[in-house]
């Protein structure tokens, strides 16, 4: 092939090269473009998902202050309405131990005057006295144990409001959420080779050659009798 022949092929051949590698440029840049995109997007959305979360808890939280406080309330109230019958039974407890002595002093007295009325007195009116204050003291033994009970069982009364207070405040129902994972930036796209180009034949080459072709033809002018600078 002619230098001028290798010239224009390799000026071909690098024209294609240079046209591949401005598209593979091009495609390079533009999956750098969209990985960036990408990766906007995710720190975006990753953003919108921790300001769900974050007042999501604020919700949580706040209603959570509300039922508690809720539950507190109720606590005191039923608190107050157990203190109310504790106070209660025991004013019960004490009108009724003075309505039992009352009434042993009054069947003593009445007893006595009996007696008296009668002309009896001595061992018989004494026994008769010591009987009504057995009675007495029974009633008032009786009287004390079931107002022990009655307040003991206030106050497990008022232990089960507080274990059942507890137990609200403990199965309060509290959404977590797992620990969001952080966004990965894009790998780095590789790098790209340019295709080698071609080179074409020296200028020396191109004379050289040139001037061959002149001779040969300047020869085969002459051989047929033709001056070729007569032409």
């Amino acid at each position: 092939m002619s230098a001028s022949g290798q010239s224009q092929a390799a000026a071909a051949r690098n024209l294609y090269a240079a046209e591949t590698d401005t598209k593979r440029l091009q495609q390079r840049l533009d999956v750098t473009k969209y990985n960036n995109k990408k990766y906007a997007q995710d720190i975006r959305y990753q953003g919108e998902v921790l300001e769900f979360k974050r007042s999501e808890f604020d919700r949580q939280a706040e209603h959570s202050a509300k039922a508690i406080n809720s539950i507190e309330t109720n606590l005191f109230n039923q608190f107050g309405t157990l203190m109310n019958r504790m106070v209660q039974e025991n004013m019960a407890a004490v009108l009724e131990e003075d309505e039992i002595r009352r009434s042993g002093r009054s069947a003593r007295a009445t007893a006595q005057v009996n007696a008296d009325a009668r002309g009896v007195s001595g061992a018989s009116v004494d026994m008769i006295a010591g009987d009504i204050s057995r009675q007495e003291g029974e009633a008032l033994t009786v009287r004390g144990m079931n107002a022990a009970a009655t307040q003991q069982q206030l106050l497990l009364e008022g232990q089960a409001v507080k274990a059942r207070s507890d137990t609200s405040i403990y199965n309060l129902g509290i959404q977590t959420f797992a620990p969001t994972p952080s966004v990965q930036a894009p790998a780095p796209v590789a790098p790209y080779q340019p295709t080698q180009r071609v080179k074409g034949p020296s200028l020396a080459t191109t004379l050289v050659s040139t001037a061959g072709q002149a001779v040969s033809q300047y020869a085969g002018l002459s051989a047929q009798g033709i001056n070729p600078f007569a032409i």
